[in-house]
């Protein structure tokens, strides 16, 4: 052994690597990577360096990036990695539904119209009225505009629609007292709008409720055995109506909705006016949340 320089320095030095390695090796795996190091300190004591010194420094210092080698991260829990996607699948369907301010909303909707009260009166001829079962269809849609609120929603909305309906009978009297049947064709088209109140029921649910004024024109065609009347004219009058709706997919929600009306249109001296009092009720969608 004297033979070979350092050889016993080797030896010394072996035998704390195999004391040292035995011992770290009951609290934690050694990697063959991690003893690299140590082979080559081993070949270099065994080719007769005396460097002691460098040799311990080195040693050390092997072992301290053993013993500091931080273990592999445990791999994601799966219930809590399927609770985080569910989260963000969560919150990516309903951020459309949390309304901006100045955010415009498009809503549709078609339904019918019932007449609570339909009267023609003045004009030349005698008054007309309706038996108060009679419906018409109508379509329509428009905007709404949020100003303000955070829970509760404030804003202004515009819209349009479209009613008519031909070959509607009806009934008048005469100053006699004679009742006479006759039809007539009414087309309306409608502009409204006024402020509204919007409120979130929860994540998939919302109710809202507007009024304001009303504009109407009418196209109105009376006819009888004898006497074939035809005007059109303007008129104005107030709205109400709410509804609720309930997400579909993402930012489009889909309801039912309710309107009253009350006006009056202006036809003119032969024919006189309108009065109208109706129910509206519609399917309606709303897309841009």
């Amino acid at each position: 052994m004297d033979a070979v320089p350092g050889a016993k320095d080797c030896l010394g030095l072996h035998s704390r690597v195999g004391r040292r390695s035995r011992s770290k090796s009951r609290s934690a795996p050694v990697h063959c990577r991690d003893l690299r190091p140590c082979v080559c300190l081993l070949a270099l004591a065994a080719c007769g360096t005396d460097d002691r010194r460098a040799i311990d420094d080195s040693w050390k210092e092997a072992l301290r990036a053993v013993r500091t080698r931080e273990p592999a991260a445990p791999a994601e829990d799966e219930e809590l990695g399927a609770q985080n996607r569910d989260l963000r699948l969560r919150e990516a369907i309903l951020e459309p539904n949390r309304w901006s301010y100045g955010q415009l909303v498009m809503q549709g909707y078609f339904g019918v119209v019932t007449y609570d009260n339909f009267r023609r009166t003045g004009g030349a001829g005698p008054d007309l009225a309706t038996d108060g079962d009679e419906s018409f269809p109508t379509i329509g849609g428009g905007w709404m505009w949020k100003l303000a609120g955070e829970r509760v929603d404030f804003g202004l909305e515009g819209m349009l629609s479209f009613s008519g309906r031909s070959n509607v009978v009806a009934f008048s009297s005469d100053s006699s007292g004679a009742t006479l049947l006759l039809d007539f064709d009414l087309s309306i088209f409608e502009l409204y709008g006024g402020p509204f109140v919007n409120y979130f029921i929860d994540d998939n649910w919302r109710a809202y409720a507007a009024a304001g004024p009303l504009l109407q024109w009418a196209d109105y065609d009376q006819s009888d055995t004898t006497v074939d009347d035809n005007s059109t004219g303007y008129g104005t009058g107030v709205y109400v109506r709410a509804g609720f709706e309930r997400r579909i997919y993402t930012g489009s929600l889909l309801g039912l909705g309710v309107r009253w009306t009350n006006s009056t249109i202006d036809l003119g001296n032969d024919l006189g006016d309108l009065q109208l009092d109706s129910t509206q009720f519609m399917f309606t969608v709303t897309d841009g949340f």
